[in-house]
């Protein structure tokens, strides 16, 4: 079903807007902070620094160290010592240094709000211009909007994997848009950049997003080899001389340039812990999925991650779409069965909202069950409300007796 162009706008933003007021407004009570913000909050602090400071720092149950200091950015231990990239740092330091802390604070909840916004709108887009359908697009970007697990990460905190989650489908997009152009040099340079810089936003989407990449390049050596079996080719010749063997070459080139800057830039120094990070267990047991773990996939996803099979069979006439998508769920469900850890699992979110959109949608647009659709889309909005509001005032009352004090003490220890 098409709208015309003044609905679609309307409806493009509201999507956005429902995206960061979902998320953003509870944060406005004076009582909110969630489980992780006294670390981001003490970080963000430490950047600003212009003073020397006494390592280790004890904040909360976080604890600072001198070692994660990168070209004069600090990044937090936190727990297990695993360090934040630099790049979520940098993206915070202006409203830390400019702003009040507790300001600033808002204003973090705010930018991460404003990420899961802008990763709605780029689904919309996506599955607007691969099935030419305006109604898909929007289902899809309202569900990734509304959907529980989006609010869950954003109570528990978990603000740099928003963002990198963002990165990580802004990347595969644009490698999707602009891979037949990649031998053009500015394109070549500006994926090599954008590549770059998401691989320095979260230490699970560095890992999630190199994996998705390399299935892409896997995916387009598979064609080129079956090209070549139909047409009696060289293999090794066609990857050197024909033109898609060379975008082949410059994708993984690009990728390699990528990896190779971000690597020396920050991760050479945490080799260990970023080995020691990809190849964690919840368990201590691999290829065994705790029952927790299946919960919280249902409690996040509720039944969309049902639509994941029918989604194979709608997108039949968008192979290069298709294969994107599912081996980008591939990627996720790996890390599921790996039992690395749960968080992992929120970079199958975006996969599900697109097919679950477009398989809402082949019902939408047919007049029989189209009402039927935007009952169930009310109807689900209502529940989305009602089931985000537990942790809303969850948190104010949590918060209130105990991360309050907590954030007080840090900007006392940072700025006294």
């Amino acid at each position: 079903m098409k709208f015309n162009k003044q609905s679609r706008k309307i409806l493009m933003w509201s999507i956005f807007l429902i995206a960061v007021l979902s998320q953003f407004l509870p944060t406005l009570s004076n009582s909110y902070t969630n489980s992780d913000s006294p670390a981001h909050l003490a970080n963000a602090l430490l950047v600003t620094l212009d003073q020397s400071v006494n390592y280790p720092i004890e904040v909360f149950h976080y604890t600072f160290y001198s070692k994660f200091r990168v070209s004069g950015l600090a990044s937090v231990s936190v727990d297990a010592h695993l360090p934040l990239p630099p790049m979520y740092l940098f993206l915070l330091y202006p409203f830390f240094k400019v702003l009040s802390p507790m300001v600033g604070l808002s204003m973090l909840y705010l930018l991460t709000a404003l990420f899961s916004g802008l990763s709605a709108l780029i689904i919309y887009w996506w599955v607007k211009d691969e099935t030419n359908n305006h109604s898909a697009g929007l289902i899809s970007g309202f569900l990734f909007a509304i959907m529980p697990i989006g609010y869950l990460y954003f109570a528990g905190g978990d603000f740099p994997q928003i963002m990198g989650q963002f990165f990580v489908l802004l990347t595969v997009f644009c490698v999707y848009k602009f891979y037949d152009n990649i031998l053009d040099i500015k394109v070549f340079l500006g994926l090599t950049f954008l590549i770059f810089i998401s691989l320095l936003i979260h230490l699970g989407s560095t890992i999630g997003l190199l994996t998705i990449l390399f299935f892409i390049f896997l995916y387009y050596i598979y064609n080129l080899i079956k090209k070549d079996i139909k047409n009696k080719t060289n293999f090794i010749k066609s990857l050197f001389i024909s033109q898609d063997g060379r975008k082949i070459i410059f994708y993984g080139l690009s990728v390699l340039i990528a990896f190779t800057i971000s690597y020396f830039s920050y991760y050479h120094s945490f080799l260990d812990l970023f080995i020691g990070a990809s190849s964690q267990s919840t368990t201590g047991t691999f290829f065994i999925p705790q029952l927790n773990q299946l919960y919280q996939l249902w409690r996040g996803y509720w039944f969309f991650i049902l639509c994941i099979p029918t989604g194979w069979f709608l997108l039949k006439e968008n192979k290069k779409f298709r294969s994107y998508i599912y081996l980008w769920f591939l990627v996720s469900l790996m890390y599921f069965i790996l039992n690395i850890e749960i968080r992992f699992v929120y970079l199958i979110y975006p996969i599900v909202a697109i097919v679950s959109g477009i398989t809402l949608n082949t019902f939408f647009d047919n007049k029989k069950y189209r009402k039927y659709i935007i009952y169930f889309l009310i109807v689900l909005f209502i529940a989305t409300l009602i089931y985000s509001s537990n942790w809303w005032t969850h948190f104010p009352l949590y918060g209130g007796n105990g991360y309050i004090p907590k954030v007080e003490n840090v900007i006392k220890t940072f700025r006294p």
